[in-house]
């Protein structure tokens, strides 16, 4: 018996389980329930409605209108806002209440769908961060209309039009309804904590320099008096009358709010050609050595991160094709893809990708399954499909080329045994 949760032990080492684990996720993000999890209830109707809500969801043309939904419902944001707008006043027709309730029905429908698909495992596995704001946005969005409807009921005014924060979410949906930008969000999401200790990084470098500073005109403006600095020297208390305003001038430097000249010539007509030195190590250090280095961590960083997405989002999608006609096992109920199943989806934009992913344009398609199909029985389950396609899409490390000629080694050195026993 196939077991979705697990592979083989005894032929798996330990970067590979390693592996295994971290695609089970994936496994049931799918809708693709096996082994353990269906052994009480594959026959149930429990099971036959997560199965159901599972062909679902990895049809073509629900994914194209649940895409569609969500930008139709951004475009009708835009419009109630600019008829609000035009028309001086914050409440609304009663027909645009109608049409926000019939952009919710769908939504709450897509919505159940999905969980019905995925069940429990929705709020936690692999993508659950994105289920988890699609909940809250669906959940605000309805709470809100509850709430118009009820003071509708109280008052004899308009209904009133969507509150700020819950238009905001919706329209935040798009990000999660096309793959592209979901990836683009997921390389930011996971790039915040780089851009925290960068702001750490370029503000220590801010507040040294600007002690310095400070100190400086600080040491001038108290020899000369406050009203003469105040009477001559305006714009340089502005800039750098404390430590927290010079730490914002020098900030303006790096992000081009102000040209670094024009704060350098007050210093050097009043405190000499020294600051020029200063000016010109600091914005020379700041732009084209900190902040180069900074962009490169930051763009290899989102690469990497991308790269894992994009590869989750390209399985996702091949695994959802193959499956549109995949049968199931009679023991596991899980969806079994077969050989022609395989072969007839060269061609679909969903294969093109994963053949660009694991550079087999030219492969024969019967030699790319055979491949994947690790056990060689003919069909593949989704466990087989990702941890053989992970492994496909993964560098060839060292560690495995000495691995397999180690395995070569002891197979012919096995070999010699067996011919002399022979001999003898």
């Amino acid at each position: 018996m196939r077991d979705a949760q697990l592979l083989p032990t005894h032929t798996a080492d330990a970067k590979e389980a390693a592996v295994i684990r971290d695609m089970n996720a994936s496994v049931r993000y799918m809708g693709l329930h096996g082994g353990a999890e269906n052994d009480g209830r594959s026959n149930s109707r429990c099971s036959a409605f997560m199965n159901y809500c599972a062909d679902i969801i990895h049809n073509h043309y629900f994914e194209m209108m649940s895409a569609w939904l969500v930008v139709m419902n951004a475009i009708w944001i835009g419009i109630s806002t600019d008829w609000v707008a035009r028309n001086w006043t914050t409440t609304v027709p009663d027909w645009f209440h109608y049409t926000d309730w019939i952009f919710c029905l769908l939504a709450v429908g897509e919505l159940f769908i999905r969980i019905g698909a995925q069940g429990c495992s929705f709020f936690y596995e692999d993508h659950w961060r994105w289920n988890l704001f699609d909940t809250l946005v669906v959940v605000t969005q309805i709470a809100d209309l509850v709430i118009s409807v009820i003071e509708r009921s109280v008052s004899e005014a308009a209904s009133r039009r969507p509150s700020q924060p819950v238009r905001i979410l919706r329209i935040a949906r798009i990000a999660s309804a096309f793959p592209e930008l979901h990836i683009l969000i997921s390389s930011i999401i996971d790039s915040l904590q780089s851009l925290f200790w960068t702001m750490v990084l370029i503000f220590a470098c801010l507040y040294g320099v600007a002690v310095v500073i400070t100190q400086v005109v600080s040491d001038h403006k108290i020899a000369i008096g406050r009203e003469v600095m105040e009477q001559r020297h305006e714009e340089m208390l502005h800039f750098f009358g404390s430590l927290d305003s010079t730490m914002v001038a020098l900030y303006m430097v790096i992000s081009e709010g102000i040209h670094w000249s024009e704060l350098m010539n007050q210093l050097e007509e009043t405190l000499g050609g020294w600051v020029r030195f200063l000016f010109v190590a600091f914005t020379g250090f700041e732009l084209f050595a900190m902040m180069n280095i900074i962009t490169a961590c930051f763009v290899d960083s989102a690469m990497k991160v991308a790269a894992k997405a994009e590869t989750k989002e390209v399985l996702d999608s091949l695994w959802g094709l193959l499956c549109e006609n995949a049968g199931r096992d009679a023991h596991t109920d899980d969806k079994i893809v077969t050989r022609e199943q395989f072969i007839s989806t060269y061609g679909h934009e969903s294969m093109r990708k994963f053949l660009d992913l694991i550079n087999a344009h030219t492969e024969d398609p019967d030699h790319v399954f055979s491949m994947i199909d690790r056990d060689g029985d003919g069909s593949l389950t989704a466990p087989e499909f990702l941890v053989c396609c992970e492994r496909l899409m993964g560098p060839s490390k060292a560690s495995m080329i000495v691995k397999i000629a180690n395995e070569e080694r002891e197979r012919s050195l096995q070999q010699d045994g067996c011919g002399l026993c022979d001999r003898n």
